[in-house]
C-alpha cells in the first residue's frame, strides 16, 4: 500500500471517530446537564391538575429533569396558548409538554415547535378529527360508555321518558367529542332522550343557567370544570331535581362524590398520564433517534360506597399531592 493511500485511510478513521464522538454527545451528554422540560397548561394552578402535576415532579426527579410549570390564570384561547410556547421556546425550553386548546392555529404553532424541540400534549382538545402530534390521554369514548353503562345500571336498564343534560368545558373538542359519542353509543336503544348539550357555564352564573334549560332527569358533566360547576348547583338544589353523573379528577369532585351530590364519577389516572409525558419527553433526550410515542391512560369509575377501598387510595393520595 502506497503512503498517499495509507494517509488516506488513517484521515477516514480520524474522521469516523470524530463522528461518533459528536453522536455520544447527543446521545449521552444531555443526561450530565439539567433539561428544562416546559409545561403548559390552560388554568394551571386549578385542582384538577394535581395528581397529573405531581405524576410529572415523580418522573422528573427520577429522571433528572428540570421541571417548569408556566404558570396561567383561567382558560386560554389558542392566541394566549400560542405566545406562551413562543416565550417558552425563547427562554431556552429544551421540550414541551402541553395541553392544547381549539384552534386551528395552535396546531400549526405546535407542529412548529415539534421541528425545534421534543413536544407531547396531554388530553387532546384540539378540533382535529385526528391527534396533531403524541399524545398521553385516556381513551374518551370508552369514558363515554362507562358513563352511559353506569346510568342505566341504576335505572334498570330502562331511560324511556326519560330526559338527559349533557355539559362540557371545550364542547367543541376533539375530546369531548368521543366523550360525547360514546355516551349516545352507550345510552343506544335505552329509551333516553338527550334534551340539551351545552358548553358549561361560568360557576357564578350556574344557577341562571339551569333554569334556562329544559328540565332534565339526569345532568351528565364530561370534565372536571363541568363537574364542578354542576356539583356546587346539587349541593344548593339548583340542578332542579336532576340526578348528577361526571367525570373528574380533583379532591373537589371527589367531595360531590362523598356529600352524595354526584352518582357515580369516572376518574382518568392522570398521575399515570403525568408521568408518561415526562418519560416520553426524557426518553428522547437520551436517544436522538427515539420517536415520542402516544398512550392511553387507564381510568377507572367509583361510587360513594367504593370511594375509600383500598383500591383507590392511590388515586386518591395522588389527587391531594
Amino acid at each position: 500500500m502506497n503512503k498517499s493511500k495509507k494517509i488516506f485511510i488513517a484521515a477516514e478513521v480520524a474522521l469516523a471517530c470524530m463522528i461518533l464522538a459528536v453522536v455520544g454527545l447527543m446521545f449521552w451528554g444531555t443526561n450530565e446537564t439539567e433539561y428544562k422540560v416546559s409545561v403548559i397548561l390552560p388554568d394551571s394552578d386549578n385542582g384538577k391538575w394535581d395528581a397529573f402535576k405531581y405524576g410529572l415532579e415523580m418522573a422528573a426527579a427520577d429522571q433528572g429533569a428540570d421541571l417548569a410549570m408556566v404558570s396561567t390564570e383561567g382558560e386560554l384561547d389558542a392566541d394566549e396558548e400560542a405566545d406562551l410556547i413562543r416565550d417558552e421556546l425563547a427562554n431556552e425550553a429544551e421540550a414541551l409538554i402541553i395541553c392544547p386548546v381549539f384552534g386551528e392555529d395552535l396546531e400549526k404553532e405546535l407542529k412548529k415547535a415539534a421541528k425545534r424541540v421534543p413536544v407531547i400534549q396531554v388530553i387532546d382538545q384540539t378540533g382535529s378529527e385526528e391527534n396533531s402530534g403524541p399524545v398521553i390521554e385516556p381513551d374518551h369514548y370508552e369514558m363515554g360508555e362507562e358513563l352511559a353503562k353506569k346510568i342505566l345500571e341504576d335505572q334498570g336498564q330502562n331511560l324511556r321518558g326519560k330526559k338527559i343534560g349533557i355539559l362540557a368545558k371545550a364542547r367543541d373538542s376533539r375530546a369531548m367529542e368521543l366523550r360525547k359519542q360514546g355516551m349516545e353509543d352507550g345510552l343506544n336503544g335505552s329509551g333516553a332522550a338527550i334534551s340539551w348539550w351545552q358548553e358549561s357555564p361560568d360557576p357564578e352564573y350556574a344557577e341562571t343557567f339551569f333554569m334556562e334549560q329544559v328540565k332534565v332527569d339526569i345532568v351528565a358533566a364530561l370534565d372536571d370544570s363541568s363537574l364542578r360547576t354542576a356539583g356546587a348547583c346539587a349541593y344548593s338544589n339548583d340542578l332542579r331535581g336532576a340526578v348528577l353523573y361526571g367525570m373528574g379528577q380533583s379532591t373537589e369532585a371527589v367531595y360531590y362524590l362523598d356529600t352524595g351530590h354526584v352518582e357515580c364519577l369516572v376518574v382518568s389516572d392522570d398521575f399515570q398520564m403525568g408521568y408518561q409525558a415526562m418519560t416520553e419527553i426524557t426518553d428522547r433526550r437520551d436517544s436522538f433517534f427515539y420517536r415520542i410515542k402516544s398512550h392511553t391512560v387507564p381510568y377507572k369509575t367509583v361510587r360513594r360506597q367504593e370511594l375509600f377501598l383500598k383500591e383507590n387510595q392511590d388515586m386518591l393520595f395522588t389527587m391531594s399531592q
